[in-house]
């Protein structure tokens, strides 16, 4: 059984759907299949909360502004990213980790340090070793 790309929840006492997108890449069909989903919803006069891992350079971000334009209800449409970094603070982040390490501290100190999930920390130094 696939997982679906996207979970649609819907609030009808503020007229809210909200789509959460999973995974860190949008695609096309993702957005194709939610906008199928919600077409109807916007039609109805509900506002739309997209969330995900979003990057206003994909062209699936793109395609669907385009067809929410299109349709005239692009001020029904907000964006919520999950990502709590940018690429390049992240970037920061991740080479303080590392100098952290290498001078003896460990992961939750490291963690206590830079305020990044453990998880994060953990796939960050095993990336440094070479380790995938």
């Amino acid at each position: 059984m696939i997982k679906a790309a996207y979970k649609i929840d819907r609030r009808e006492e503020d007229k809210v759907v909200e789509i959460s997108l999973r995974g860190s890449s949008l695609t096309f069909e993702q957005v194709r299949g939610a906008l199928l989903e919600v077409k109807e919803l916007f039609d109805k006069g509900y506002k739309v909360k997209i969330k995900g891992y979003l990057s206003r350079k994909s062209e699936a971000i793109e395609a669907f502004m385009f067809a929410v334009n299109f349709l005239g209800y692009n001020e029904r449409v907000v964006f919520e990213e999950k990502a709590r970094y940018r690429k390049k603070d992240r970037k920061v982040l991740r080479k303080k980790a590392v100098e952290l390490s290498k001078k003896g501290l460990s992961v939750k100190d490291i963690i206590a340090e830079i305020n990044v999930p453990m998880k994060t920390v953990y796939r960050w130094l095993k990336e440094e070793r070479g380790g995938y």
